[in-house]
């Protein structure tokens, strides 16, 4: 009797497992937002994730939450020509390289109270730039960690970056309240 309960039990529910396994995601990465190239690969963003194209085999990689990345709600992405840095709505910070990725959710885990957006990433060598709400976050990329944060603003109120250029001898930070400018060897960058 326990034989047959069993038998019949796989019966119904193989073909169940056999039909999940085909399942696939829908989200909507119709509306691209952020373009660039890794290698030879053209990639396209949108808030939910990304997509590239292979013109050797004609094929469309989706790469979102579902297989690769640790959120969802991209707010900016940049690349070094080898990885995507991949910026969070809630300050999350993804590098992607190759069919890995590298999470740093210090901007995320922060005890800021303001909004943790990241508006913009500016990779140069090996620093990563985050431009957020709240300020200028400094990531190394090799020990994968915050080394600095640049505050700029009142005494009451830090003002939000939404990008900024970088030089030889200055940095640049565009905001709501105007353009910025500050040595980047100063030491009172960090306050």
């Amino acid at each position: 009797m326990n034989k047959r309960i069993n038998t019949l039990t796989i019966l119904v529910l193989l073909p169940v497992m056999l039909v999940a396994q085909q399942w696939t995601d829908h989200l909507n990465l119709s509306s691209a937002s952020f373009c660039g190239k890794i290698g030879k690969k053209p990639y396209a963003g949108s808030s939910m994730g990304l997509f590239t194209y292979d013109d050797q085999d004609h094929l469309i990689e989706k790469i979102t939450k579902v297989n690769l990345l640790n959120d969802t709600e991209i707010s900016t992405i940049d690349t070094d020509g080898e990885r995507i840095f991949i910026g969070y709505i809630n300050g999350n910070l993804d590098i992607v390289k190759g069919n890995t990725v590298v999470n740093i959710p210090d901007i995320k885990l922060s005890n800021v109270s303001s909004s943790k957006t990241i508006n913009r990433i500016v990779h140069d060598n090996n620093k990563l730039y985050c431009c957020t709400s709240f300020g200028i976050v400094v990531i190394n990329i090799q020990r994968r960690e915050v080394t600095d944060t640049y505050y700029i603003g009142t005494e009451t109120e830090n003002f939000s970056i939404n990008t900024i250029l970088l030089d030889t001898k200055w940095i640049y930070a565009a905001t709501n309240n105007g353009l910025f400018r500050a040595d980047k060897e100063s030491p009172s960058l960090s306050y």
